[in-house]
């Protein structure tokens, strides 16, 4: 017969938590980030995981964006030489 021990704390994790590939946790509401070529569609899949694991709501946008010293500016138009196609990510809620 096994013995129940009463009040136990469960012990920590072993595994350090795995850092996340795009900065939502540092997010505030209105705030933005650029990802150069990515996929809109595989970019929102992930936004959307994220956003329910953490409470908090994103929306994306297929984009084109030229980089400049202090970022990503997005831009109406491709003629630029230097624009990228990419998807926008917004944090909403």
């Amino acid at each position: 017969m096994l013995k129940i021990k009463k009040r136990v704390p469960l012990p920590a994790p072993q595994r350090p938590q795995r850092s996340r590939k795009y900065p939502f946790d540092d997010m505030a509401v209105g705030d933005m980030f650029f990802v150069p070529g990515g996929s809109a569609k595989s970019v929102a899949s992930y936004a959307s995981r994220i956003g329910s694991r953490i409470r908090k709501k994103f929306n994306t946008r297929q984009v084109i964006a030229v980089h400049r010293s202090d970022g990503w500016k997005i831009v109406d138009d491709d003629s630029n030489p230097t624009a990228v196609r990419g998807v926008g990510v917004w944090r909403t809620l």
